[in-house]
């Protein structure tokens, strides 16, 4: 049995190294290693199935150059998620926008690949969001405990609702539930 499992070990090994060699191989000659679609770029993949390329989508163009264009003029992230979920009634979450913002496909380099793909930015503009969003980061540092947090459910999406408080002008702190995807997102009411 030790035998048989130090083959499989060694297999594996020598597995594993042949396959990150070949998608290396792969990257430098621009080919796709993913499946169908590439993340969350807005691309499409064409070729054989042993050539594939990434290429720009233009049916996703317009909505790519809203999006960077809304986000560099207005520099707020809830801001541009709101603005591209209610114009182009997508669900697009905080997530799925910080990966897409901060993407090296943006101006055409993958992996340290320069011209993988078509740029829809250049390298300096990239840079320049980036700096926007190292800029745009905020601590909650509130140390107010709310009892009920995950908990309760949003009755119109069933996620979680986050706690929040106010204060009025005669400094009474209201304390209240909403869904977390209510105000940033916009994705409920």
């Amino acid at each position: 049995i030790n035998i048989y499992l130090t083959m499989a070990e060694y297999e594996a090994k020598k597995t594993s190294k042949r396959i990150r060699f070949n998608n290396k191989m792969r990257i430098k000659n621009k080919q796709v290693i993913t499946g169908t679609r590439c993340f969350h770029f807005p691309s499409m993949v064409t070729g054989e199935k042993r050539n594939r390329h990434l290429v720009k989508n233009p049916d996703m163009e317009e909505m790519t150059m809203d999006v960077l264009d809304f986000y560099e003029k207005h520099q707020s992230k809830a801001g541009t998620l709101g603005y591209i979920n209610i114009k182009y009634g997508r669900k697009m979450t905080m997530a799925t926008l910080n990966n897409f913002l901060s993407d090296t496909l943006l101006f055409g380099e993958y992996k340290g690949v320069a011209d993988y793909v078509e740029p829809y930015i250049t390298k300096e503009t990239h840079e320049k969001i980036l700096e926007l969003i190292k800029r745009n980061v905020r601590v909650n540092r509130t140390r107010h405990i709310y009892l009920f947090s995950g908990l309760i459910k949003c009755p119109t999406c069933e996620r979680n609702m986050i706690g929040l408080y106010a204060k009025n002008r005669t400094g009474c702190v209201y304390y209240y539930y909403r869904c977390n995807h209510a105000k940033p997102s916009m994705k409920c009411d």
